[in-house]
């Protein structure tokens, strides 16, 4: 290693450093202790080397109280671990294959980044996650030391309270979607602190010089001294430094960040590390997508059109990609403009404002602020510099009339503890809350002096704070009352971060306040869907979008979205009359039901009228790839006063445009917008928007309905368990719980459930996934509790007819029970039946149609399995013959209706998707055994049965290639074109 060109810079390195009982370790450098052995894959070999590392680390760490890690080689494999918790065992983290010329580069970076030598690294989102995100075995080792912290703190009643005040706040910004685990938490600490120290970096702090106190990065102390405030305050996340060891973990990942150049970063480069850190799925489930800087650069050029005379508000900013670039875009118009840097950026935080509800995020976006200020920017400024990127409920939804604190002249925050975050108030004057360095020196002075007594020293009065500051009599009164509740709030044992967050959650209520609204808002708004939202918050929604003509309900009420509802909230509050405004959607707002009420953009809410002049939308449906997992838009315009005589007078509030700016072609990552703009083509093209009230329907759209939700699959779906030495009792299966790749948390950390079931109760189960044209593939199996009478479940007497039965089912009402989301009060058996779609597939019916809920093209199938049921991802019909089946598979699989209803269909990463009862707007008819076109389609049908039958699958096919296979032997032998060209006469449509 000494001879490996290592930038080891001030690491010393020690060979055969004694330990305890005379042993001695081979290379110890820094917290890294290396043990080498001449051959890892010979019998034993490994096995000693990881009883040495184990000796090794646990006197070292008893010795310093530190973190260490070890590595076990042989020169070609390299194995990385920590200690365990036991302290008996090592954990393997990493390990690293060296085998070939081509691997030495990749080594010395993983070796590198375990050691933390490298320096002067650019700071990309590829170094930067290369180093510090999924790409590095460091945060592997970091993530596994801060998840062995928190839970020696956990219990801790301070900590604990973050820790619920962080789930608090992203329930509601995410929805029933968030799950509140641990991991989720470890991981946000560890990008928070992350952040943080880049925070400090980007202000001339070294992170690696303070590793004697390296706690005070976590305070705020540095930022204060040198006259920033706003970034890098104590908040949810200092958590660590209360936990032994904690200071020390600190320190480690200090020097990992402060082997980068933080003095230009060219765009938001935090959101990669984001986006690095959470694995895709959890981002997935929490719609968790940073939008790209080419689309962020060029939207905020294209509504920020006089910068230096504009304010400008993201109210849902994330990590803070559009306030980078709107940051940029004003400093570089002052430089135009020949301001001096002081100049610029004493205004600066007056220009640019940012909200968000996410903690994680904000953290994030206020060191992207400084990051877009940089480095040489900030070593010239002459003065106090505030960061205005608060933790703020934009929607305000728990707030009171705001016209109400216009008349009060007032900000008021509320303190409660109990369902909702605060209840008791603190008032602060809105002239007060207006000058941001002023106001947040004055929080900061009034929450300190407040834990006073709780420090134990002599509590300050208020007299004697407030005699630092310029206020009003009539001011000083409220700020005195203020500071009474603030000490009460302490003395109450109640002293967590009341100036953390009264600095946060004051700015979305001044803001809202008309005086003060800005001139700009553009960002990205969350996309939660209403099925997803916490059951107060879609009361409030459905409330709140009735009021302002958002609501469409119906058939579509579950896709409402709360994109359109914030846009108009958002505007409503923030944006002056004649602002303009710029917001990426889902591509579903230019043209689907549940946005119709948007497109109008005229919202009638309580406390007053709000009108949209939209401009031409941006259609991004065909840019490669996709910036979001579904297809987006942005949508522009201006807030117009009907009243007014602007420009925006009678007509100003102007529905959608039928007509959209497309955007095709391929973009590459992290691109700027010049490099984006040489591959994108900018065209016209119109927007067909549709009301599917006016939609005629077929009489089949009642006779289907959708499958059971028998989900999680590990308790629904079941295997054949392994044969026991004793047998099962007769009448009686052994099985297992059905396990596969695709189970997501917490059902795929559970153990594997089994037991021995009456048969009756063991039905053959199909899914979406079961179901190919004109052919079904074998079915699942599972445990449904329907005694040939009724659906049982554990509280019910006759289940006990059943020992088998009510053993299993007892067991997965307790795992349901014990694991199921926070946000249902569902049963095992009441998420079975939901809506009663299990109930009514009994008795089962001799024939049924089958046809998939999801895809790209419509399948179907018809079934005479007299022992099955049929899941949630397939919907179903009973019919009276097989002709009519058959009838209906022609019409189902047919490509004419499949393009009839293309346009009905929401749009996801991978093309349409649902069909759900769109299928029936086609008015399809009845079937008529005496009609002689429906005849010919049964014929058609039977030969097309065949002809899948006839399709040899290769075993362990999927079913989209099964499909695939199928549909190209139908169309080679000319059934396909047979079906659609009838199928079009049926439906009275020109061919395909």
């Amino acid at each position: 290693m000494l001879l490996g060109n290592f930038d080891i810079e001030d690491l010393e390195v020690h060979l055969e450093s004694p330990t305890e009982g005379g042993q001695r370790i081979d290379v110890e450098s820094g917290a890294v202790v290396i043990e080498c052995k001449r051959d890892l894959q010979r019998a034993g070999v490994l096995v000693e080397a990881e009883r040495q590392l184990t000796s090794y680390l646990a006197h070292r760490e008893g010795q310093s109280g530190l973190r260490y890690v070890g590595i076990a080689t042989d020169g070609s494999s390299w194995r990385l671990y920590r200690l365990a918790d036991s302290h008996e065992a090592v954990e393997e983290v990493d390990h690293f294959d060296l085998r070939t010329v081509e691997d030495e580069q990749r080594f010395r970076w993983w070796l590198g980044t375990v050691l933390a030598t490298e320096h002067r690294l650019t700071p990309s989102a590829g170094e930067l996650t290369a180093r510090l995100g999924s790409g590095s075995p460091y945060l592997r080792l970091a993530l596994a030391e801060l998840s062995s912290l928190w839970h020696a703190g956990e219990t801790n009643t301070t900590i604990a309270l973050k820790r619920s005040l962080w789930e608090k706040l992203l329930r509601t910004a995410l929805g029933t979607q968030f799950e509140g685990d641990d991991v989720l938490f470890v991981e946000h600490t560890y990008l928070v602190l992350v952040a943080t120290l880049i925070g400090h970096a980007v202000i001339g702090y070294d992170p690696r010089k303070y590793r004697e106190h390296p706690a005070v990065m976590l305070t705020g102390e540095l930022f204060a001294a040198g006259e920033i405030h706003g970034v890098g305050e104590a908040g949810f996340f200092d958590w660590v430094i209360d936990i032994d060891g904690g200071e020390a973990f600190l320190e480690r990942l200090a020097r990992h960040v402060g082997g980068f150049i933080w003095e230009h970063v060219d765009h938001d480069v935090l959101k990669a590390l984001y986006e690095s850190v959470i694995s895709p799925d959890d981002r997935h489930r929490l719609g968790e997508y940073y939008t790209p800087d080419w689309l962020a650069e060029h939207m905020v050029f294209d509504v920020v059109d006089d910068p230096l005379n504009q304010r400008v508000l993201d109210p849902s900013c994330g990590s803070g990609t559009f306030v980078f670039h709107a940051v940029r875009r004003y400093l570089d118009a002052a430089t135009a403009a020949g301001h001096s840097t002081a100049e610029a950026l004493g205004e600066l935080p007056g220009h640019v404002f940012g909200l968000d509800l996410h903690p994680v995020a904000v953290v994030l976006a206020q060191v992207t602020y400084l990051l877009a200020i940089g480095l040489d920017r900030l070593a010239a400024r002459t003065g106090p510099l505030s960061v205005p990127v608060y933790l703020g409920d934009s929607m305000r939804w728990e707030a009171s009339d705001t016209s109400m604190m216009a008349r009060t002249g007032a900000v008021v925050i509320p303190t409660g503890d109990g369902q909702q975050l605060f209840d008791a108030e603190l008032s602060f004057p809105s002239g007060v809350v207006a000058n941001e360095a002023q106001f947040d020196r004055l929080v900061a002075d009034l929450a300190d002096k407040a834990a006073g007594r709780a420090r134990g020293g002599k509590r300050t009065p208020a007299s004697q704070i407030l005699a630092r500051y310029a206020l009003s009599p009539e001011d000083r009164q409220v700020i005195e009352s203020t500071y009474k509740v603030l000490c009460d709030l302490h003395d109450d044992g109640r002293n967590h971060i009341w100036g953390f967050y009264v600095r946060n959650q004051a700015r979305p209520a001044w803001l809202a306040m008309a005086q003060n609204r800005v001139d700009v808002l553009v960002g990205n708004p969350p996309w939660l869907s209403y099925r997803y939202m916490p059951r107060e918050m879609q009361e409030r929604f459905r409330t709140g979008c009735k009021q302002r003509s958002l609501w469409a309900g119906g058939r579509v009420a579950t896709h409402q979205d709360l994109s359109g509802y914030f846009v108009a909230r958002s505007v409503e509050l923030y944006l002056r009359i004649g602002g303009r405004f710029g917001f990426v959607m889902p591509r579903a707002v230019l043209s689907r039901q549940q946005f119709e009420g948007f497109r109008k953009g005229s919202f009638q809410s309580p406390g007053e009228s709000c009108f949209l002049s939209f401009e031409r939308p941006w259609d991004l449906g065909e840019v490669d790839p996709e910036p979001f997992p579904v297809p987006s838009c942005v949508v522009l315009g201006r807030r117009s006063d009907l009243g007014s005589r602007d420009g925006l007078g009678t007509n100003g509030n102007v529905g959608l445009p039928a007509e959209a700016v497309a955007f095709t072609g391929k973009v590459k990552s992290h691109d700027s917008w010049e490099g984006a703009a040489q591959r994108l083509q900018i065209t016209e093209h119109s927007i067909t928007s549709f009301d599917l009230d006016d939609v005629p329907r077929s009489p089949y759209a009642v006779r289907f309905r959708q499958g059971a939700t028998l989900v999680p699959r590990m308790i629904a779906t079941v295997t054949d368990a392994p044969p026991s030495p004793i047998g099962v009792p007769a009448g009686r299966r052994a099985v297992q719980s059905r396990r596969t790749t695709q189970e997501k948390q917490p059902w795929k950390s559970l153990p594997t459930m089994t037991g021995a079931v009456e048969t009756i109760f063991v039905r053959h189960i199909y899914l979406g996934e079961s179901v190919l044209p004109y052919r079904l593939l074998p079915p699942l199996e599972g445990v449904i509790p329907h005694d040939g009478t009724r659906l049982l479940h554990g509280g019910d007497d006759r289940i006990d007819r059943y020992p088998g039965l009510a053993d299993w089912w007892r067991r997965a009402e307790e795992c349901w029970d014990e694991h199921k989301a926070n946000s249902t009060t569902l049963s095992l058996l009441g998420r079975f039946d939901y809506v009663h779609n299990l109930g009514a597939q009994f008795p089962v019916a001799p024939i049924r149609v089958v046809y998939s809920k999801a895809g790209n093209r419509l399948a179907a199938a018809k079934i005479t399995d007299r022992r099955a049921v049929i899941d949630h991802m397939l919907y179903w019909c009973v019919v009276d013959s097989e002709d009519e089946a058959r009838y209906l598979c022609a019409v189902l699989n047919s490509e004419t209706l499949g393009d009839l209803v293309r346009p009905y269909q929401s749009v996801g990463a991978f093309g349409p998707r649902h069909f759900d009862k769109y299928v029936w707007y086609p008015p399809t008819p009845q079937f008529d055994a005496g009609n002689e076109r429906h005849r010919h389609l049964v014929d058609l049908a039977i030969e097309a049965e065949q002809v899948a039958a006839g399709v040899a699958l290769p075993d362990g096919i999927g079913f989209q290639q099964a499909r695939k296979m199928i549909r190209l032997e139908l169309d080679h032998l000319g059934t396909t074109e047979a079906i659609n060209t009838e199928v079009a006469e049926l439906l009275g449509v020109g061919t395909r």
